[in-house]
């Protein structure tokens, strides 16, 4: 898909720091939930640990639904 002038000609007038906020917003948009394929997913970093001792890390892209339905008090209730 090619970007029209209009669209050259608007990134060319903008300061680079808007131009970076726009490009963090356009990967946001971009980015999947992992659990429901939404768009528009945010990054988490997820921690477990087992035992007390060791943790292990990692970073997913969840959606706000998502996320919520998991982590709420009353999504934990409901859990086995």
């Amino acid at each position: 898909m090619a970007i029209g002038p209009e669209v050259k000609d608007a990134l060319d007038a903008m300061p680079a720091r808007d131009v970076e906020r726009l490009i963090d917003k356009a990967q946001r948009r971009l980015a999947r939930c992992f659990a429901c394929g939404t768009d528009g997913a945010y990054s988490a970093t997820i921690t477990s640990r087992k035992g007390g001792r060791n943790s292990t890390r990692a970073s997913i892209r969840i959606c706000a639904g998502c996320w919520d339905r998991t982590t709420l008090p009353e999504a934990r209730a409901s859990d086995g």
